[in-house]
């Protein structure tokens, strides 16, 4: 069997590892849009964006990892704006969710949400 240094070369390249960690933190930010969406997946879809860029150094061609881990990464950070914008509008239109909410920021804060609105307004 021969061994081919250029292979080794190629596998261990900064462009090569960039779009691997790409790819894993694309991944990682989509099972975690299950898990704790919103903020992490949206933090490591950037971080994941960030890494496949780079790993085009200076040339013009990105890495199939790199080019997978960006449509990875956009559709999980479209996915989490979503959730969140319905989320939201949960609240604001559905009065059992805003009775909900209020109750919550009741107990935490001691106001429910038209109160500190109120309160930072200066009404």
């Amino acid at each position: 069997m021969e061994y081919n240094n250029q292979d080794l070369q190629n596998i261990m390249s900064p462009e090569n590892q960039m779009a691997r960690t790409s790819f894993v933190l694309a991944i990682v930010a989509a099972i975690s849009t299950f898990i704790l969406p919103v903020y992490l997946p949206i933090f490591l879809g950037c971080v994941s964006f960030t890494f496949a860029r780079l790993s085009m150094g200076y040339g013009d061609k990105m890495l199939g990892k790199a080019h997978s881990a960006v449509w990875i990464s956009s559709a999980t950070m479209v996915l989490n704006i979503c959730i969140l914008a319905i989320s939201i509008g949960m609240i604001i239109f559905v009065p059992e969710y805003r009775a909900q909410f209020d109750q919550m920021m009741l107990q935490i804060n001691g106001m429910t949400l038209e109160q500190m609105l109120e309160s930072i307004n200066g009404n």
